[in-house]
């Protein structure tokens, strides 16, 4: 239908008497065909094809024997350039999956595969051995790796294998950052619902069959701390402030600028590492702090007595981070 008002619109040129009235018409009928040529187009070149097809058409429509005929002829182009876009889609994903898998627990099982020398990338899937790994590269069978990559986004597990392994070949590593970053975000909100709705109760309650009477509370209005303001973290603040809550992040450079929005305050240091103070002032604000800390030497027990006993009483503690951040002591103390 649009096509058609289209191809009406510039036929009315014919009878027209020109002037101001033609112009303005000429120009909404080139608009009109140009947004159809961006909508019914896909891929990276649709704005490109646009402003093609629209140069194309202005310049025809200098010979007014010829509008009528070149926006027919326009549609069909488009129609055409569409399926030839499509075609190419469907090449570039066929070639993107043709790939074989060597899968293997173990350097003995990979080693049955003929064609392992070959092999260009190397994935690795916790709880693998990183021993194996390194066996895999020293050992020679690995000649034509270009990158390895890590299932996780920490990589902290096979930290040596890529310094003495990897490092020395050229070759690079990369990780899951970001890959489950919504996963983990929707589960730091269930756990935060898990005790505001006081699901436990609930659960005992339909055990029993007991209809118990009370009052629930309700995220909206409490405030999330975040320890990191990574992917994960920012995920994280996203969807708590879908729930009304407000988000606090402390992070080592509070001078960062956030571009997310998904923080409402940034605690931290401008300059220099992050101090006792700084972490006391985000847990004894917050109802639920979440950590999403990598494993690190300066992250070792960053979640400890101290930053617990700051907490507010009823306040809900989310470990999302690496195990080493929080000291496993001190929760223990803390709930006891």
């Amino acid at each position: 239908m649009r096509q058609r008002r289209a191809i009406f619109a510039l036929s009315k040129l014919e009878h027209g008497r020109g002037g101001l009235a033609a112009s303005r018409l000429r120009s909404r009928a080139t608009s009109r065909v140009t947004s159809i040529a961006r909508r019914r187009v896909h891929g990276r070149h649709r704005d490109v094809i646009a402003l093609m097809f629209r140069q194309y058409l202005l310049v025809r429509l200098l010979n007014p024997a010829k509008r009528l005929r070149v926006a027919a002829r326009l549609v069909w182009v488009m129609r055409a350039r569409e399926r030839f876009v499509r075609r190419l889609d469907l090449r570039r994903r066929r070639a993107d999956i043709e790939a074989q898998l060597l899968i293997a627990n173990d350097v003995e099982s990979l080693l049955q595969y003929d064609n392992l020398r070959e092999a260009e990338a190397l994935l690795w899937i916790p709880p693998g051995s990183p021993a194996a790994l390194s066996e895999l590269v020293k050992g020679g069978h690995l000649p034509n790796l270009k990158w390895a990559h890590g299932f996780y986004a920490g990589v902290d597990v096979i930290a040596d294998f890529a310094r003495n392994d990897l490092a020395p070949a050229g070759v690079p590593l990369s990780n899951g950052r970001g890959a489950f970053s919504s996963s983990l975000a929707e589960y730091a909100l269930s756990c935060a619902l898990h005790f505001v709705k006081q699901v436990p109760r609930c659960i005992e309650n339909r055990r029993e069959r007991k209809w118990d009477k009370f009052v629930m509370g309700e995220l909206k209005g409490m405030t999330m701390g975040l320890l990191g303001a990574g992917s994960i973290a920012t995920a994280t603040a996203q969807l708590a402030k879908a729930f009304g809550m407000r988000t606090v992040a402390l992070r080592r450079n509070a001078r960062k600028t956030d571009d997310t929005g998904a923080f409402d305050m940034i605690v931290g240091p401008y300059d220099g590492p992050i101090l006792p103070a700084h972490k006391k002032a985000l847990f004894e604000q917050c109802d639920v702090v979440v950590c999403t800390l990598p494993g690190t030497p300066d992250t070792r027990h960053f979640v400890s007595h101290a930053e617990l006993a700051a907490m507010p009483p009823g306040a809900i503690f989310v470990s999302l981070g690496r195990g080493i951040a929080v000291d496993e002591a001190a929760v223990d103390a803390a709930l006891r």
